[in-house]
Protein backbone atom coordinates (compact mmCIF):
# COMPACT_ATOMS: atom_id res chain seq x y z
CA UNK A 1 0.00 0.00 0.00
CA UNK A 2 2.99 2.45 1.06
CA UNK A 3 4.75 1.81 -2.18
CA UNK A 4 1.24 2.36 -4.01
CA UNK A 5 1.62 5.46 -2.18
CA UNK A 6 4.97 6.23 -3.28
CA UNK A 7 4.70 6.05 -7.07
CA UNK A 8 1.08 8.40 -6.69
CA UNK A 9 2.88 11.23 -5.18
CA UNK A 10 5.80 10.65 -7.51
CA UNK A 11 3.52 10.91 -10.59
CA UNK A 12 1.71 13.92 -8.96
CA UNK A 13 4.61 15.67 -9.08
CA UNK A 14 5.92 15.24 -12.10
CA UNK A 15 2.01 16.36 -13.75
CA UNK A 16 2.99 19.60 -11.51
CA UNK A 17 6.33 20.30 -12.82
CA UNK A 18 4.81 20.12 -16.41
CA UNK A 19 6.14 18.42 -19.39
CA UNK A 20 10.24 17.66 -18.87
CA UNK A 21 11.22 15.88 -22.35
CA UNK A 22 12.40 18.17 -24.79
CA UNK A 23 11.58 15.98 -27.67
CA UNK A 24 7.98 15.31 -26.94
CA UNK A 25 6.23 13.23 -24.41
CA UNK A 26 4.89 9.45 -25.50
CA UNK A 27 1.75 9.98 -27.56
CA UNK A 28 2.67 13.79 -28.34
CA UNK A 29 2.70 14.89 -32.56
CA UNK A 30 5.61 16.85 -33.36
CA UNK A 31 5.36 19.18 -36.57
CA UNK A 32 8.30 20.99 -38.30
CA UNK A 33 7.85 23.40 -40.91
CA UNK A 34 10.50 26.16 -42.52
CA UNK A 35 9.18 29.51 -42.02
CA UNK A 36 12.41 31.76 -43.26
CA UNK A 37 15.41 31.20 -45.41
CA UNK A 38 14.42 28.69 -47.82
CA UNK A 39 15.61 29.20 -51.90
CA UNK A 40 18.10 32.10 -50.95
CA UNK A 41 20.99 32.88 -53.72
CA UNK A 42 24.42 33.69 -52.41
CA UNK A 43 28.30 33.19 -53.61
CA UNK A 44 30.00 30.17 -52.76
CA UNK A 45 31.72 29.92 -49.70
CA UNK A 46 29.69 33.02 -48.52
CA UNK A 47 27.43 32.85 -45.33
CA UNK A 48 24.02 33.25 -46.44
CA UNK A 49 22.16 37.01 -45.26
CA UNK A 50 19.05 35.77 -43.73
CA UNK A 51 19.05 32.19 -41.05
CA UNK A 52 17.23 29.35 -41.71
CA UNK A 53 14.40 29.32 -39.55
CA UNK A 54 12.06 26.25 -38.68
CA UNK A 55 9.09 26.65 -36.47
CA UNK A 56 8.00 22.86 -34.19
CA UNK A 57 4.40 22.63 -33.38
CA UNK A 58 3.44 20.01 -30.79
CA UNK A 59 -0.45 18.06 -30.49
CA UNK A 60 -1.32 15.68 -28.31
CA UNK A 61 -4.48 13.72 -27.85
CA UNK A 62 -6.67 16.82 -26.38
CA UNK A 63 -5.03 19.29 -28.41
CA UNK A 64 -3.94 20.47 -31.52
CA UNK A 65 -0.89 21.72 -32.93
CA UNK A 66 0.58 24.74 -30.72
CA UNK A 67 4.05 26.31 -30.90
CA UNK A 68 6.48 24.02 -29.20
CA UNK A 69 9.14 26.00 -26.81
CA UNK A 70 12.01 24.21 -25.32
CA UNK A 71 12.47 21.84 -28.39
CA UNK A 72 15.80 20.48 -29.77
CA UNK A 73 16.62 21.23 -33.37
CA UNK A 74 19.75 20.02 -35.28
CA UNK A 75 20.67 22.12 -38.24
CA UNK A 76 22.30 19.50 -40.96
CA UNK A 77 23.96 20.16 -44.25
CA UNK A 78 23.34 17.47 -46.37
CA UNK A 79 24.74 18.33 -49.89
CA UNK A 80 27.51 21.02 -51.07
CA UNK A 81 30.08 20.83 -48.41
CA UNK A 82 29.30 24.26 -46.70
CA UNK A 83 28.47 24.60 -42.53
CA UNK A 84 26.16 25.94 -40.17
CA UNK A 85 26.75 28.32 -37.18
CA UNK A 86 25.82 26.32 -34.05
CA UNK A 87 24.03 22.89 -35.36
CA UNK A 88 21.29 22.53 -33.17
CA UNK A 89 19.18 25.07 -31.35
CA UNK A 90 15.91 25.35 -28.76
CA UNK A 91 12.92 26.61 -30.33
CA UNK A 92 11.73 29.61 -28.19
CA UNK A 93 8.27 30.57 -26.63
CA UNK A 94 7.02 30.84 -30.58
CA UNK A 95 8.26 27.45 -31.38
CA UNK A 96 10.85 28.84 -34.04
CA UNK A 97 14.49 28.27 -33.78
CA UNK A 98 17.22 29.55 -36.48
CA UNK A 99 21.06 28.77 -37.45
CA UNK A 100 22.56 30.41 -40.08
CA UNK A 101 24.20 28.59 -43.26
CA UNK A 102 27.61 29.31 -45.35
CA UNK A 103 27.48 28.07 -48.80
CA UNK A 104 30.09 25.19 -49.93
CA UNK A 105 32.87 25.56 -52.32
CA UNK A 106 31.28 24.78 -55.48
CA UNK A 107 28.81 26.17 -57.54
CA UNK A 108 25.12 24.70 -57.42
CA UNK A 109 22.59 23.79 -55.39
CA UNK A 110 23.06 23.28 -51.81
CA UNK A 111 20.79 21.54 -49.22
CA UNK A 112 20.50 21.44 -45.74
CA UNK A 113 17.90 19.43 -42.95
CA UNK A 114 16.64 20.70 -39.87
CA UNK A 115 15.67 17.67 -38.05
CA UNK A 116 13.64 17.13 -34.42
CA UNK A 117 13.49 13.86 -32.42
CA UNK A 118 10.10 12.71 -31.27
CA UNK A 119 8.82 10.85 -28.54
CA UNK A 120 9.22 7.03 -28.27
CA UNK A 121 7.59 4.99 -31.04
CA UNK A 122 7.60 8.30 -33.41
CA UNK A 123 9.73 8.90 -36.51
CA UNK A 124 12.14 12.13 -36.96
CA UNK A 125 10.83 14.86 -38.23
CA UNK A 126 12.48 16.84 -40.58
CA UNK A 127 12.07 19.82 -43.07
CA UNK A 128 14.99 20.70 -46.44
CA UNK A 129 16.39 23.75 -47.21
CA UNK A 130 17.87 24.47 -50.52
CA UNK A 131 20.33 27.26 -51.65
CA UNK A 132 21.86 27.95 -54.99
CA UNK A 133 25.71 28.80 -54.95
CA UNK A 134 26.86 31.19 -57.46
CA UNK A 135 30.26 31.12 -58.95
CA UNK A 136 32.78 33.68 -57.76
CA UNK A 137 33.01 36.69 -60.30
CA UNK A 138 36.92 36.12 -61.83
CA UNK A 139 39.57 38.35 -60.93
CA UNK A 140 39.72 40.57 -64.02
CA UNK A 141 43.26 41.11 -65.75
CA UNK A 142 43.70 44.41 -66.85
CA UNK A 143 40.08 45.72 -67.37
CA UNK A 144 39.72 48.63 -70.17
CA UNK A 145 37.04 51.24 -70.03
CA UNK A 146 37.64 52.57 -73.52
CA UNK A 147 38.37 51.20 -76.79
CA UNK A 148 38.77 52.37 -80.34
CA UNK A 149 38.20 50.07 -83.57
CA UNK A 150 39.06 50.88 -87.07
CA UNK A 151 36.34 53.56 -87.27
CA UNK A 152 34.82 53.70 -84.06
CA UNK A 153 35.06 54.21 -80.38
CA UNK A 154 33.34 52.65 -77.52
CA UNK A 155 32.88 53.22 -73.56
CA UNK A 156 32.01 52.28 -70.28
CA UNK A 157 29.90 54.66 -67.78
CA UNK A 158 31.18 54.70 -64.08
CA UNK A 159 28.01 51.86 -63.90
CA UNK A 160 29.58 49.96 -66.66
CA UNK A 161 26.96 50.82 -69.42
CA UNK A 162 28.43 50.91 -73.03
CA UNK A 163 28.18 53.76 -75.16
CA UNK A 164 29.65 53.64 -79.01
CA UNK A 165 30.02 56.54 -81.34
CA UNK A 166 31.17 56.57 -85.35
CA UNK A 167 31.00 54.15 -87.85
CA UNK A 168 27.56 51.57 -87.50
CA UNK A 169 27.43 50.01 -90.78
CA UNK A 170 28.54 46.42 -89.68
CA UNK A 171 26.44 46.92 -86.55
CA UNK A 172 29.28 47.55 -84.11
CA UNK A 173 28.17 50.28 -82.18
CA UNK A 174 25.13 47.75 -80.92
CA UNK A 175 22.65 50.46 -80.87
CA UNK A 176 20.27 47.81 -82.90
CA UNK A 177 21.00 50.10 -86.25
CA UNK A 178 23.24 50.49 -88.74
CA UNK A 179 24.14 54.11 -88.72
CA UNK A 180 27.20 55.75 -88.18
CA UNK A 181 27.18 58.32 -84.97
CA UNK A 182 28.95 61.68 -83.98
CA UNK A 183 28.61 61.22 -80.34
CA UNK A 184 28.02 58.48 -77.71
CA UNK A 185 24.55 56.31 -78.08
CA UNK A 186 23.68 53.61 -75.75
CA UNK A 187 24.14 49.87 -76.79
CA UNK A 188 21.25 48.01 -76.52
CA UNK A 189 20.49 45.52 -73.66
CA UNK A 190 20.85 45.30 -70.07
CA UNK A 191 24.09 44.20 -70.10
CA UNK A 192 26.70 45.59 -67.65
CA UNK A 193 30.48 45.40 -68.42
CA UNK A 194 34.15 45.66 -67.02
CA UNK A 195 35.62 45.77 -70.10
CA UNK A 196 35.16 46.73 -73.38
CA UNK A 197 37.29 45.80 -76.43
CA UNK A 198 37.01 46.80 -80.10
CA UNK A 199 38.21 45.01 -83.42
CA UNK A 200 38.44 46.42 -87.10
CA UNK A 201 34.72 45.97 -87.68
CA UNK A 202 33.55 44.59 -84.22
CA UNK A 203 33.24 45.15 -80.03
CA UNK A 204 33.06 43.14 -77.59
CA UNK A 205 32.36 43.39 -73.93
CA UNK A 206 33.23 41.36 -70.46
CA UNK A 207 30.61 41.10 -67.95
CA UNK A 208 31.10 40.89 -64.45
CA UNK A 209 30.56 37.34 -64.34
CA UNK A 210 33.08 36.60 -67.48
CA UNK A 211 30.66 36.04 -70.19
CA UNK A 212 31.96 37.58 -73.30
CA UNK A 213 29.52 39.67 -75.36
CA UNK A 214 30.19 40.57 -79.05
CA UNK A 215 28.36 42.98 -81.63
CA UNK A 216 29.10 43.79 -85.23
CA UNK A 217 30.80 42.71 -88.39
CA UNK A 218 31.16 39.05 -87.89
CA UNK A 219 31.93 37.63 -91.54
CA UNK A 220 34.41 35.50 -89.89
CA UNK A 221 32.85 34.47 -87.08
CA UNK A 222 34.80 36.88 -85.13
CA UNK A 223 31.42 37.56 -82.78
CA UNK A 224 31.77 34.02 -81.52
CA UNK A 225 28.25 33.34 -81.69
CA UNK A 226 28.08 30.02 -83.97
CA UNK A 227 27.57 31.87 -86.78
CA UNK A 228 28.95 34.70 -89.88
CA UNK A 229 25.15 37.31 -89.29
CA UNK A 230 26.43 40.56 -88.56
CA UNK A 231 24.98 41.45 -85.12
CA UNK A 232 23.83 45.01 -83.91
CA UNK A 233 22.91 44.14 -80.71
CA UNK A 234 25.04 42.48 -77.68
CA UNK A 235 25.42 38.50 -78.26
CA UNK A 236 26.37 35.91 -76.39
CA UNK A 237 29.80 34.15 -77.18
CA UNK A 238 28.75 30.49 -77.40
CA UNK A 239 30.04 27.96 -75.81
CA UNK A 240 32.50 29.53 -73.83
CA UNK A 241 34.02 29.49 -70.62
CA UNK A 242 33.93 32.62 -68.23
CA UNK A 243 36.73 34.66 -69.04
CA UNK A 244 38.42 37.52 -67.10
CA UNK A 245 40.07 39.17 -70.46
CA UNK A 246 39.33 39.66 -74.07
CA UNK A 247 41.27 41.70 -76.50
CA UNK A 248 40.03 41.94 -80.07
CA UNK A 249 42.06 41.74 -83.24
CA UNK A 250 41.08 43.24 -86.76
CA UNK A 251 38.94 40.13 -87.37
CA UNK A 252 39.44 37.78 -84.55
CA UNK A 253 39.37 37.83 -80.70
CA UNK A 254 40.37 35.95 -77.73
CA UNK A 255 39.67 35.57 -74.27
CA UNK A 256 41.43 34.27 -71.04
CA UNK A 257 40.33 32.15 -68.55
CA UNK A 258 40.64 32.31 -64.56
CA UNK A 259 42.81 29.04 -65.07
CA UNK A 260 45.37 30.93 -67.49
CA UNK A 261 44.00 28.76 -70.60
CA UNK A 262 43.53 30.88 -73.88
CA UNK A 263 40.63 30.33 -76.47
CA UNK A 264 39.96 32.64 -80.24
CA UNK A 265 37.67 32.68 -82.59
CA UNK A 266 37.09 34.46 -86.04
CA UNK A 267 39.68 34.45 -89.00
CA UNK A 268 42.16 32.00 -88.95
CA UNK A 269 43.75 32.75 -92.25
CA UNK A 270 47.56 32.85 -91.04
CA UNK A 271 47.03 31.45 -87.61
CA UNK A 272 46.03 34.05 -85.45
CA UNK A 273 43.73 31.80 -83.07
CA UNK A 274 46.75 29.46 -81.96
CA UNK A 275 44.74 26.31 -82.55
CA UNK A 276 47.35 24.61 -85.06
CA UNK A 277 45.06 24.90 -87.91
CA UNK A 278 44.20 27.84 -90.25
CA UNK A 279 40.53 27.17 -90.61
CA UNK A 280 38.02 30.10 -89.29
CA UNK A 281 36.39 29.41 -86.20
CA UNK A 282 32.60 30.97 -84.96
CA UNK A 283 32.77 29.53 -81.76
CA UNK A 284 36.05 29.71 -79.27
CA UNK A 285 38.47 27.07 -79.38
CA UNK A 286 41.07 26.43 -77.33
CA UNK A 287 44.68 27.71 -78.02
CA UNK A 288 47.07 24.78 -78.05
CA UNK A 289 50.44 24.39 -76.44
CA UNK A 290 50.00 23.98 -72.71
CA UNK A 291 50.82 27.39 -72.01
CA UNK A 292 49.31 29.00 -68.97
CA UNK A 293 48.86 32.19 -69.37
CA UNK A 294 48.48 35.17 -67.06
CA UNK A 295 47.71 37.81 -70.11
CA UNK A 296 46.96 37.98 -73.97
CA UNK A 297 46.71 40.58 -76.67
CA UNK A 298 45.34 40.86 -80.49
CA UNK A 299 47.35 42.46 -83.64
CA UNK A 300 45.75 42.73 -86.66
CA UNK A 301 46.62 39.22 -87.56
CA UNK A 302 48.03 37.97 -84.78
CA UNK A 303 48.10 36.97 -80.50
CA UNK A 304 50.47 36.82 -78.04
CA UNK A 305 50.61 35.60 -74.27
CA UNK A 306 52.61 35.86 -70.79
CA UNK A 307 53.54 33.10 -69.13
CA UNK A 308 53.58 32.69 -65.09
CA UNK A 309 56.86 33.98 -65.26
CA UNK A 310 56.77 36.53 -67.83
CA UNK A 311 57.89 35.26 -70.92
CA UNK A 312 56.69 35.74 -74.37
CA UNK A 313 54.24 33.27 -76.95
CA UNK A 314 53.26 34.61 -80.38
CA UNK A 315 51.22 32.94 -82.72
CA UNK A 316 49.83 34.11 -86.30
CA UNK A 317 50.92 36.57 -89.08
CA UNK A 318 54.73 37.28 -88.74
CA UNK A 319 56.01 38.44 -91.97
CA UNK A 320 57.64 41.33 -90.00
CA UNK A 321 59.19 39.63 -87.30
CA UNK A 322 55.92 40.57 -84.98
CA UNK A 323 56.18 37.44 -83.11
CA UNK A 324 59.60 37.49 -82.10
CA UNK A 325 61.14 34.44 -82.56
CA UNK A 326 63.27 35.90 -84.94
CA UNK A 327 62.00 34.38 -88.38
CA UNK A 328 59.17 35.87 -90.84
CA UNK A 329 57.45 32.09 -90.79
CA UNK A 330 53.67 32.17 -89.49
CA UNK A 331 53.04 30.45 -86.55
CA UNK A 332 49.74 27.80 -85.78
CA UNK A 333 50.39 27.50 -82.13
CA UNK A 334 52.27 29.61 -79.46
CA UNK A 335 55.81 29.94 -80.61
CA UNK A 336 58.25 31.59 -77.60
CA UNK A 337 59.93 34.46 -78.19
CA UNK A 338 63.84 34.58 -78.67
CA UNK A 339 65.95 35.44 -75.54
CA UNK A 340 65.11 35.91 -72.13
CA UNK A 341 63.39 38.91 -71.69
CA UNK A 342 60.08 39.11 -69.58
CA UNK A 343 57.49 41.44 -69.77
CA UNK A 344 54.27 42.36 -67.92
CA UNK A 345 52.43 43.73 -70.78
CA UNK A 346 51.97 43.25 -74.52
CA UNK A 347 49.90 44.76 -76.88
CA UNK A 348 49.82 44.45 -81.07
CA UNK A 349 49.64 46.31 -84.02
CA UNK A 350 49.05 45.62 -88.01
CA UNK A 351 52.43 44.11 -88.10
CA UNK A 352 54.28 44.64 -84.46
CA UNK A 353 54.18 43.76 -81.38
CA UNK A 354 55.26 46.03 -78.07
CA UNK A 355 55.62 44.89 -74.28
CA UNK A 356 56.11 46.39 -71.39
CA UNK A 357 58.99 45.48 -68.54
CA UNK A 358 58.76 45.37 -64.62
CA UNK A 359 60.54 48.47 -64.35
CA UNK A 360 57.97 50.17 -67.05
CA UNK A 361 60.58 50.17 -70.09
CA UNK A 362 58.88 49.68 -73.55
CA UNK A 363 60.43 47.41 -75.94
CA UNK A 364 58.90 46.76 -79.53
CA UNK A 365 59.29 44.25 -82.55
CA UNK A 366 57.98 43.78 -85.56
CA UNK A 367 57.60 46.41 -88.54
CA UNK A 368 58.52 49.80 -88.36
CA UNK A 369 57.84 51.23 -91.30
CA UNK A 370 56.03 54.69 -89.87
CA UNK A 371 58.24 54.28 -86.41
CA UNK A 372 55.84 52.32 -84.25
CA UNK A 373 58.73 50.80 -82.73
CA UNK A 374 59.70 54.46 -80.92
CA UNK A 375 63.27 53.62 -81.53
CA UNK A 376 64.27 55.74 -83.59
CA UNK A 377 64.54 54.13 -86.91
CA UNK A 378 62.55 53.35 -89.46
CA UNK A 379 64.58 49.78 -89.33
CA UNK A 380 62.34 46.60 -88.80
CA UNK A 381 63.34 44.25 -86.00
CA UNK A 382 62.91 40.50 -85.45
CA UNK A 383 63.48 41.21 -81.81
CA UNK A 384 62.78 43.22 -78.75
CA UNK A 385 64.34 46.64 -79.52
CA UNK A 386 64.00 49.47 -76.50
CA UNK A 387 61.98 52.52 -76.76
CA UNK A 388 63.68 55.60 -77.09
CA UNK A 389 63.51 58.24 -74.16
CA UNK A 390 63.31 58.49 -70.16
CA UNK A 391 59.74 57.75 -69.76
CA UNK A 392 58.64 54.59 -67.49
CA UNK A 393 55.19 53.61 -68.65
CA UNK A 394 52.03 52.11 -66.61
CA UNK A 395 50.01 50.79 -69.72
CA UNK A 396 50.81 50.40 -73.40
CA UNK A 397 48.18 50.12 -76.40
CA UNK A 398 48.53 49.51 -80.08
CA UNK A 399 46.45 49.47 -83.44
CA UNK A 400 47.57 49.97 -86.92
CA UNK A 401 51.25 51.25 -87.22
CA UNK A 402 51.38 53.28 -84.35
CA UNK A 403 52.09 52.40 -80.04
CA UNK A 404 51.03 54.83 -77.37
CA UNK A 405 51.45 54.91 -73.37
CA UNK A 406 50.60 56.05 -70.22
CA UNK A 407 53.63 57.57 -68.50
CA UNK A 408 53.97 55.75 -64.94
CA UNK A 409 54.17 59.13 -62.99
CA UNK A 410 52.63 62.31 -64.78
CA UNK A 411 50.10 59.82 -66.04
CA UNK A 412 50.60 62.19 -69.23
CA UNK A 413 49.92 60.18 -72.68
CA UNK A 414 52.64 59.26 -75.00
CA UNK A 415 52.64 58.44 -79.01
CA UNK A 416 54.67 57.25 -82.01
CA UNK A 417 54.67 56.07 -85.50
CA UNK A 418 52.32 57.09 -87.99
CA UNK A 419 50.57 60.19 -87.81
CA UNK A 420 49.01 60.66 -91.30
CA UNK A 421 45.51 61.85 -89.20
CA UNK A 422 47.19 63.29 -86.16
CA UNK A 423 46.47 60.05 -84.51
CA UNK A 424 49.51 60.54 -81.83
CA UNK A 425 47.32 63.95 -81.22
CA UNK A 426 50.74 66.22 -80.94
CA UNK A 427 48.95 68.92 -83.12
CA UNK A 428 50.53 67.31 -86.07
CA UNK A 429 50.94 64.94 -89.20
CA UNK A 430 54.37 63.83 -88.72
CA UNK A 431 55.47 60.90 -88.31
CA UNK A 432 57.41 60.14 -84.89
CA UNK A 433 59.95 57.44 -84.51
CA UNK A 434 60.40 57.98 -80.74
CA UNK A 435 57.77 58.86 -77.34
CA UNK A 436 56.11 62.52 -78.58
CA UNK A 437 53.84 63.60 -75.73
CA UNK A 438 49.88 64.28 -76.73
CA UNK A 439 48.98 67.37 -77.05
CA UNK A 440 48.13 69.23 -73.70
CA UNK A 441 50.19 67.49 -70.84
CA UNK A 442 46.79 66.22 -69.58
CA UNK A 443 46.64 63.48 -67.33
CA UNK A 444 44.85 60.10 -68.48
CA UNK A 445 43.56 56.79 -66.94
CA UNK A 446 43.09 55.15 -69.62
CA UNK A 447 43.61 54.71 -73.75
CA UNK A 448 42.41 53.22 -76.78
CA UNK A 449 43.93 53.42 -80.61
CA UNK A 450 42.12 53.12 -83.28
CA UNK A 451 43.37 52.59 -86.92
CA UNK A 452 43.66 56.25 -87.83
CA UNK A 453 42.47 57.54 -84.46
CA UNK A 454 42.74 57.62 -80.80
CA UNK A 455 40.91 57.81 -77.75
CA UNK A 456 41.32 58.28 -74.07
CA UNK A 457 39.54 58.77 -70.69
CA UNK A 458 40.70 61.46 -68.24
CA UNK A 459 41.17 61.44 -64.94
CA UNK A 460 38.90 64.36 -64.11
CA UNK A 461 36.82 61.41 -65.87
CA UNK A 462 36.41 63.49 -69.40
CA UNK A 463 36.83 61.66 -72.79
CA UNK A 464 38.67 62.89 -75.45
CA UNK A 465 39.05 61.72 -79.02
CA UNK A 466 41.78 62.93 -81.48
CA UNK A 467 42.48 61.72 -85.37
CA UNK A 468 40.71 60.40 -87.85
CA UNK A 469 37.25 61.65 -87.40
CA UNK A 470 35.12 60.59 -91.02
CA UNK A 471 31.86 58.52 -89.61
CA UNK A 472 32.23 60.83 -86.32
CA UNK A 473 34.30 58.32 -84.42
CA UNK A 474 36.10 61.14 -82.20
CA UNK A 475 32.43 61.57 -80.81
CA UNK A 476 32.40 65.74 -81.03
CA UNK A 477 29.75 65.82 -83.52
CA UNK A 478 31.39 66.47 -86.43
CA UNK A 479 33.35 64.59 -88.63
CA UNK A 480 36.35 67.39 -88.67
CA UNK A 481 39.50 65.76 -88.17
CA UNK A 482 41.30 66.86 -85.05
CA UNK A 483 45.06 67.16 -84.42
CA UNK A 484 45.01 66.86 -80.41
CA UNK A 485 42.70 65.79 -78.27
CA UNK A 486 38.92 66.95 -78.07
CA UNK A 487 36.32 66.21 -75.46
CA UNK A 488 33.66 63.77 -76.47
CA UNK A 489 30.38 65.13 -75.93
CA UNK A 490 28.01 64.19 -73.30
CA UNK A 491 31.09 62.34 -71.55
CA UNK A 492 30.13 61.14 -68.92
CA UNK A 493 26.66 60.50 -69.79
CA UNK A 494 24.50 61.87 -67.27
CA UNK A 495 22.45 59.46 -65.17
CA UNK A 496 19.22 58.01 -66.18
Amino acid sequence: MQVRLNLLAALLALMACGDTNPTGAVGDVLSLTTVGGDEQTGTVGTRLPEPVTVLVQRKDETTDFKPAEGVVVTFVVTDGGGSVDVGTALTDENGLAEDHWTLGPQPGVNELEARVATGEGQAAVHAVFTANAEPLPPTFVDPSPIAAGQSHSCALDSGGVAYCWGRGTSGQLGDGGNANRSVPGRVAGTEVFVSVVAGGGHTCGLDGWGTAYCWGRNDAGQLGDGTVVHRNVPTAVTSAPAFVSITAGSDHTCGLTPSGSAYCWGQNDAGQLGDGTTTQRSVPVQVLGGVTFTKISTGDSHSCGLDVAGGVYCWGANGFGQLGDGSSRQRSVPTPMLGSRTFVATVGGTWHTCGLDAAGLAYCWGDNSAGQLGDGTLTNRPSPVQVVGSQRFGALVSRSLHTCGIEESSHEAYCWGRNIDGQLGDGTTFNRTVPTAVYGGRPFQALGTGTRHGCGIAETGEAFCWGHNDYGQLGDGTVARRLVPTRVLNWPPSPE
